[in-house]
């Protein structure tokens, strides 16, 4: 399979992919895979949980009791 060359910015100032689309698969098998999601109907499926919040640095909202 060949790959995309990445296009990368020319700082640290904003990241090259979109975070909110990365999933963690955690099975017996594999363990821990990190998936990227390409569209909008895979995220909608696939909702961020907090384990991928945590692991990627986005803010995680707790509903108020």
């Amino acid at each position: 399979m060949a790959y995309a060359p990445i296009d990368l910015p020319e700082t640290g100032e904003k990241p090259f992919t979109d975070l909110t689309r990365w999933r963690l698969e955690i099975t017996d098998t594999a363990g821990h895979v990190w998936k990227y999601l390409r569209t909008d109907e895979e995220c909608a499926r696939w909702p961020m949980g907090d384990v991928e919040k945590y692991w990627l640095g986005l803010p995680m909202v707790r509903a108020e009791s």
